[in-house]
């Protein structure tokens, strides 16, 4: 772990794997044109639990999200109508 100054600030050290899980969670973007030639790969990295904005010219267009994520907005949808609250599996 490094201390580090900053400017006028000190940069905490931070877990390695903290940093893991969090990538781990966040979507990552990808530009159309090459989420089309590498539709296969790109498929199998959502089904693996990534979450992918495809984007053009830079602006998202629409987001690949694994199963178990539409699962649960699936259930939050029915709840809401139901008036209840999902419960994350």
């Amino acid at each position: 772990m490094f201390w580090r100054a900053s400017g006028d600030f000190l940069t905490v050290p931070v877990d390695p794997g903290a940093i893991d899980a969090t990538f781990a969670s966040m979507a990552q973007e990808i530009a159309t044109a090459l989420a089309r030639k590498n539709l296969a790969r790109v498929v199998r990295r959502t089904a693996a639990g990534s979450r992918i904005k495809l984007t053009r010219y830079g602006k998202i267009q629409a987001v690949l999200i694994p199963e178990h994520d539409l699962v649960f907005l699936e259930q939050c949808e029915r709840s809401k109508r139901s008036g209840r609250r999902a419960k994350r599996s």
